[in-house]
């Protein structure tokens, strides 16, 4: 696993450091990664996978470049907190819910709850079309970009 700083600085590893807003998280094929967000918020980065935080006050965001993640917030969040999960594809708002998260490609995710609702939105970033879903527990979703050769919508849900 490896850690580096927003400007892309290498952090060397220590237990039960802290992650700050910018700080970029990688695992290689043999490793993976715990994030815990407080004593009752964690996720789990898997192997071959990679994530930026992003913090502003009581507003946290993931972002999925590539791979796998796992989250389990079993403690929902208060009124005056924000935790989203985004990929290059699709943003989730997590509030007391656990499921993975897949990168397929640059325009495929997929999102799986476990327990929970979630609200989750896909954006074509060319035409700015949008579409949201609400995904509850045992329910999986795919988000979609279409190339912009496609007729019709640029992006979908397919559930």
């Amino acid at each position: 696993m490896s850690v580096s700083n927003a400007s892309g600085r290498d952090i060397s590893l220590i237990e039960n450091m802290n992650l700050y807003n910018g700080y970029f998280t990688s695992t290689e094929e043999t490793s993976y990664a715990w994030i815990s967000l407080d004593s009752e918020r964690l996720a789990k980065l898997d192997a071959v996978s990679e994530t930026q935080v992003r913090k502003n006050g009581k507003k946290l965001e993931i972002l999925l470049n590539s791979g796998n993640l796992y989250f389990d917030i079993s403690e929902p969040l208060t009124e005056e907190e924000t935790l989203n999960i985004r990929t290059s594809t699709m943003v989730m708002g997590i509030r007391g819910t656990s499921g993975w998260v897949k990168v397929i490609d640059r325009w495929h995710s997929q999102v799986y709850i476990l327990e929970g609702t979630v609200q989750c939105s896909v954006m074509d970033p060319v035409t700015n079309q949008i579409k949201s879903t609400t995904l509850t527990s045992g329910q999986m979703a795919e988000f979609v970009v279409y190339g912009q050769d496609q007729q019709g919508d640029k992006c979908d849900i397919l559930m």
